[in-house]
């Protein structure tokens, strides 16, 4: 159930005069809710290395080989998952020695989008028990954002005409809209999960902080007329 929060920002507002000497007056209003998140996007990669960079490559793909058929038995749907980086680098443990040793290292990343929140636990360990050893990070967010964005900037443009309307009635003027700037923050909350480590084991007793509320905001700069 989303919790609508009336927040009052100190804003500063000035009466100014225009070309035309109509005085205006300029404000910004914020608008605020809150809503459960269902959804989850989290950065998987499968890193291997190997003296010869035919090996690492090889590697790699068997790995990703079993991660598929793993994301394929979790029912996962295929439209949710996609690359987003794939590299092959030569490098080295201690590049400052005369003659240091290289190795290759490949690493494919994918994202996977998570629809059921409640399976972020179980779907994370599977991948780690099937060869995934880094996890870049995680990204929440709810189905509910489209639905109520167009709240969100009624939120925001009451809270600048209230406080426009606050001034000009102290100066002994009434408003007239004349321009709106939006500015709309998409909902969702970025979490550093890190995982990054080959010989890491997997855990089927994963643990992650899942947020209780994340916050949708819409800013606006609202410019009125003053009028006797």
């Amino acid at each position: 159930m989303k919790k609508i929060i009336a927040t009052i920002f100190i804003a500063i507002s000035m009466i100014t005069f225009a070309e035309s000497n109509i005085p205006q007056i300029s404000v910004q209003g914020i608008g605020n809710i809150e809503v459960q998140p269902d959804r989850v996007e989290i950065n998987f990669s499968i890193v291997t290395e190997e003296p010869e960079m035919e090996k690492a490559i090889e590697k790699n793909k068997n790995i990703m080989e079993k991660v598929r058929l793993t994301i394929d038995k979790l029912g996962i749907n295929k439209n949710n998952v996609k690359t987003i980086d794939y590299t092959v680098n030569k490098i080295s443990d201690n590049y400052n020695v005369t003659n240091p040793i290289y190795k290759y290292q490949v690493r494919n990343s994918f994202l996977i989008k998570i629809k059921n929140i409640k399976e972020t636990e179980n779907i994370v360990s599977k991948l780690q028990n099937s060869g995934v050893n880094s996890i870049s990070g995680m990204k929440f967010s709810s189905s509910k954002e489209k639905n109520i964005q167009s709240e969100v900037m009624i939120l925001a443009y009451k809270d600048a005409y209230e406080k426009a309307n606050s001034v000009a009635k102290s100066t002994g003027y009434t408003i007239e809209p004349l321009d709106l700037i939006y500015d709309y923050f998409p909902m969702g909350r970025n979490y550093p999960y890190n995982m990054n480590n080959l010989n890491i084991k997997a855990s089927r007793n994963t643990e992650f902080f899942i947020p209780n509320t994340l916050e949708i905001e819409v800013n606006v700069k609202a410019v009125f007329k003053l009028k006797k």
